[in-house]
């Protein structure tokens, strides 16, 4: 969506656990996606304060972000967006479905889960521009 001349930013979070990558199944529109746990960044929030809180809203997991992976686009029916993507650590909780309506399912990823999915359509398009970065993070 643009306002002006600014473009909606949304943030993503990488969490890893014994080379298994978060994810959730975004059912928010007709298609759905899987994709790592992130959202809007909301006015007069940083994108960091923003995949915080996106997070938790989406897993329950309490998370920091470690470092900055990078930034790959993403087309959804509300436009193309770019994605500002975070490795993160998890500081508490454990992942559980909390928004149901929008994100039904949270699961864990291995590589060749991941490789078979960015040869369909179900993984979101930032996922498949970084899937030789995030192969080599999880390798």
């Amino acid at each position: 969506m643009i306002i002006g001349s600014m473009e909606t930013e949304l943030v993503a979070g990488l969490i890893i656990r014994d080379r298994r990558l978060l994810l959730v199944r975004n059912a928010k529109y007709s298609v759905e996606r899987i994709e790592p746990p992130g959202g809007k960044v909301e006015a007069g929030e940083t994108r960091e304060g923003a995949l915080v809180r996106e997070v938790t809203e989406e897993t329950g997991l309490t998370v920091q972000s470690q470092s900055y992976f990078g930034a790959y686009k993403t087309d959804s029916p509300e436009g193309t967006f770019t994605v500002y993507t975070y490795l993160c650590v998890v500081a508490g909780g454990e992942p559980e479905v909390r928004e149901p309506e929008k994100t039904p399912e949270v699961g864990w990823y291995t590589i060749e889960e991941l490789e078979e999915l960015s040869r369909g359509t179900e993984l979101a398009p930032n996922m498949k521009a970084a899937m030789g970065k995030i192969i080599e993070l999880l390798g």
